[in-house]
């Protein structure tokens, strides 16, 4: 039978962990749970730990009236934006220990192939998958609140900021649970401020392409009372009016927002940790993209993926020893007791925002204690 050494080193010498921490095509998730944000930021591997990115928009205005020997008129025909920075570091331990060996042993009936794709899933699972899901949280930050947040080991925080323009992040107060406000109250149209933020965005030239919610966003639109009587019927008996109220679901609330332009969709998928769970889009927000005409090409194994409208890219650089930018996974094994697997996952990496105007955030918090 295979020793946990050996069928540790297999791995190594076929290649399977350099084919996993270099599979593109993992970062968009899984078939039950894709992860948006690599749709909007994907992953880009840049030979360079540092960035500087000038993004220029050509944008022809209107000609103006004139006389016949009148000089023309010079006008702004476009917009620029930067961002600079440096890529943070993120990384992942786990431990295979010699009892989890065995059981993927009997579960693998002795099967030297079998337990060895048990233990490239663990790698996957444990390492790369870590890393990937880092990526995701860290995108809906930059997303959600144009800066990204980067804890030390040393406990201090820090912040990699990007262009954050004024209008395009804004906050509905929701009052208290004993007198709720705002889209938890009955006297203000989410409408309004979906529109305000629809506005926001094309008045920089942009239309916007989808409306990012989540369940709670749709149980707060499906229970506001405005929202509400637009889903209703009216009916006419005996010569009087009728209104019902209906209360809304995904389905009907993505309906009506459509009438006014908003595409409107959720996004729950969430990521468990040590001591919890969490979720990659903070709940409670709504993230307006638009259409910004910028293209990114995206190489899996087994094809191309061409992905419209991307607001920028996740840059994965060189980790430190490497001599190529990407993911690295690396284990080693020990045959002395407590027998196991010690296996890591580091990259150098982090999302790089560029199409900032192209982005609207409502902000909808839950109602405080009175």
């Amino acid at each position: 039978m295979t020793d946990i050494g050996s069928l540790r080193q297999q791995l190594e010498d076929e290649g399977h962990l350099d084919t996993l921490a270099k599979d593109a095509a993992i970062a968009f998730g899984t078939k039950t749970e894709q992860l948006v944000g690599q749709q909007l930021m994907p992953e880009r591997l840049t030979d360079s730990n540092e960035f500087s990115e000038i993004d220029i928009r050509f944008e022809g205005s209107p000609a103006n009236d004139a006389t016949r020997y009148s000089e023309p008129q010079m006008k702004r025909g476009g917009s620029v934006a930067v961002a600079e920075g440096r890529y943070g570091e993120i990384d992942i331990a786990a431990q295979l220990t010699g009892r989890d060996f065995d059981d993927i042993r009997k579960a693998a009936a002795n099967n030297p192939e079998r337990a060895k794709a048990q233990l490239i899933s663990w790698h996957n699972q444990n390492l790369n998958l870590a890393l990937v899901k880092k990526q995701e949280i860290q995108r809906w930050q930059v997303m959600l609140n144009a800066r990204l947040e980067i804890l030390g080991t040393d406990g201090k925080v820090s912040f990699l900021n990007f262009n954050d323009p004024e209008g395009h992040r804004i906050t509905v107060p929701s009052g208290t649970r004993a007198t709720p406000a705002g889209w938890y109250g009955s006297t203000i149209d989410p409408v309004d401020a979906l529109l305000a933020g629809k506005s926001a965005i094309n008045s920089k030239g942009y239309e916007v392409s989808r409306v990012i919610g989540d369940s709670r966003i749709t149980n707060v639109l499906a229970n506001n009372p405005i929202i509400q009587g637009r889903l209703g019927t009216v009916t006419i008996a005996d010569g009087a009016l009728t209104t019902r109220r209906t209360v809304g679901s995904l389905s009907s609330v993505a309906g009506l927002l459509a009438t006014f332009g908003l595409p409107y969709e959720e996004y729950n998928a969430s990521y468990r940790t040590q001591i919890g769970s969490g979720f990659y889009k903070e709940p409670g927000t709504i993230l307006m993209v638009a259409t910004t005409g910028r293209n990114a090409e995206v190489f899996t194994a087994s094809e191309t993926i061409i992905l419209e409208n991307v607001l920028g890219y996740y840059g994965i650089g060189l980790a430190v020893g490497e001599n190529n930018p990407g993911r690295v996974i690396r284990s080693v094994s020990s045959n002395m007791k407590p027998v196991g697997i010690y296996g890591q996952g580091f990259q150098a990496s982090a999302p790089v925002l560029l199409a900032s105007e192209a982005i609207a955030v409502i902000r909808i918090p839950e109602p405080v204690a009175a």
